[in-house]
């Protein structure tokens, strides 16, 4: 990773780039690499290890040896976008709007950017390249590679890569998170957690094929597993919270178990995988947790297996005690963020720079790191499976999360180029 830039995008450019239907909407900003060095006074910070990018094409990539060599930004000048031709060009105006940050899916492709009023395509390089309107305010996504379900208040409706709609259908209720799991088959979880029902339909034809028996008191939001058919749910608004793990191998979906712990470590939406089929969960404090510790099966919860204790990730600093986010990459890292500065409820977490790593799970260590400012409440990641970076989002609102400073919701969208 190396030192980076930005391209502004707003969603009032993405009208004029032909995109029908968005109205207005949050600000985009892209990072990527200029070089190996950098200084303090650059607002990103410096980056250590790894190939470099130069300029906004794709295959601008640099061997290590025809890096250049570092060199201080300066401070009239640090943070400001440039085009692809590495001139200076005026950012386009940040627009704050009501349509909030829903999700965002690293692929191939770009980034595909669910908010309240649909989906955008935006390339590594800043261009939005397909969109989605949404008849209706989205409240949940789900992605598996090739497409994105989209839950409004009314529809399901699953998109093809170039985010042109393939399949509808009714919902029986609204979801407030979603997994996409094979088959294509779209898992719908309700809003209540309270015999809650999980609702199958299938990715092509939108039909309904499965109702799961009611759970109670397992969480509202959902995370797939990857590799599998799994995913898991999290309480997140009562103690002690746990993780909960389901199965979607047949229709319906069942439960299998929970962490026997209850509140000997923190479970929350902070977690990413290790190994493909995934081996092991990562909270935000680091802990390993294996997810099948020998018999991860239906039982008594107290003498589960599932989500058993099995060491640590070991990258945080001292007197850092937990992650802002963390994700699993396709290239087989972990990625992470997090601060050093102590953070007051509702503060920005990154005024004077968060560190992003870029972490070998397997070895314990940190290959990478980036520091990067910002002035955004929550903070996100989504490595790109290409392997030549991350997505870092900034926001004041998600689904389980915010508002807090500000009550209009907005979000950034960073490009770090390994």
């Amino acid at each position: 990773m190396s030192q980076p830039r930005r391209l502004s995008l707003s969603l009032g450019s993405v009208l004029a780039l032909g995109a029908g239907g968005v109205g207005c909407g949050p600000s985009i900003t892209i990072i990527e690499a200029e070089g190996s060095g950098g200084s303090a006074a650059t607002a990103p910070g410096s980056l250590d290890g790894g190939p470099t990018l130069e300029g906004g094409d794709d295959d601008d990539e640099l061997d290590d040896d025809d890096a250049p060599p570092g060199d201080d930004t300066d401070a009239d000048t640090a943070g400001s976008p440039s085009g692809d031709d590495g001139e200076p060009v005026e950012p386009s105006t940040p627009i704050v709007s009501s349509s909030a940050f829903i999700d965002a899916f690293a692929a191939e492709e770009g980034l595909y950017v669910v908010h309240a009023e649909g989906v955008f395509l935006v390339s590594r390089g800043g261009d939005v390249v397909a969109s989605y309107e949404s008849p209706r305010a989205i409240d949940s996504a789900a992605f598996d590679g090739d497409a994105i379900g989209v839950a409004d208040q009314a529809m399901l409706t699953v998109l093809d890569a170039g985010l042109v709609p393939r399949a509808e259908a009714e919902l029986v209720e609204r979801c407030a998170s979603a997994v996409m799991v094979s088959g294509p088959r779209f898992v719908c979880g309700p809003e209540n957690d309270w015999d809650r029902i999980f609702y199958t339909y299938d990715g092509t034809t939108g039909e309904l094929l499965g109702m799961s028996n009611p759970e109670t008191y397992h969480g509202i939001p959902m995370r797939g597993v990857p590799g599998t058919d799994d995913f898991v749910t999290v309480t997140i608004a009562s103690s002690p919270s746990d993780f909960h793990l389901y199965r979607a191998e047949g229709d319906p979906t069942v439960f299998v178990n929970e962490s026997p712990y209850h509140g000997d470590f923190i479970a929350d939406l902070v977690q990413a995988y290790v190994g493909n089929p995934a081996t092991h969960l990562v909270n935000s404090q680091g802990t390993m947790l294996e997810i099948d510790g020998g018999d991860c099966a239906p039982g008594s919860s107290f003498e589960s297996q599932c989500f058993v204790i099995d060491g640590n990730l070991g990258t945080l600093p001292s007197g850092v005690d937990r992650y802002i986010d963390l994700r699993e990459g396709a290239d087989g890292f972990v990625y992470g963020i997090f601060t050093t500065e102590d953070v007051y409820a509702y503060d920005p977490l990154c005024p004077t720079g968060c560190t992003v790593q870029r972490i070998d799970a397997a070895a314990h260590v940190a290959v990478a790191e980036v520091t990067i400012a910002t002035e955004w409440e929550l903070m996100m990641l989504r490595p790109d499976p290409t392997g030549e970076g991350t997505f870092v989002i900034g926001a004041t609102k998600t689904p389980f999360a915010g508002p807090y400073l500000d009550d209009e919701p907005g979000f950034d969208v960073y490009y770090l180029a390994s």
